[in-house]
């Protein structure tokens, strides 16, 4: 018996979105870095982009093969 792939594939809009997104990431990531350097606390924010970040970059390895 001969099993089949199977394969899913986003549409164009959404993994355009997904790449936007790292981008958005990187402009979060900066800022979060501001507000560390200004004496605020941003363990958490920085716990919920590290959260976020593993999961577009999980989606992208799953779902775009570029």
């Amino acid at each position: 018996m001969v099993e089949e792939k199977f394969e899913v594939k986003l549409p164009k809009k959404r993994v355009e979105e997904l790449k936007a997104s790292t981008k958005l990431l990187e402009d979060i990531e900066r800022e979060i870095n501001r507000a560390e350097e200004a004496g605020l606390d941003v363990s958490d924010l920085r716990a919920s982009l590290e959260s976020v970040r593993e999961q577009i970059e999980k989606l992208m390895r799953v779902y775009i093969k570029e």
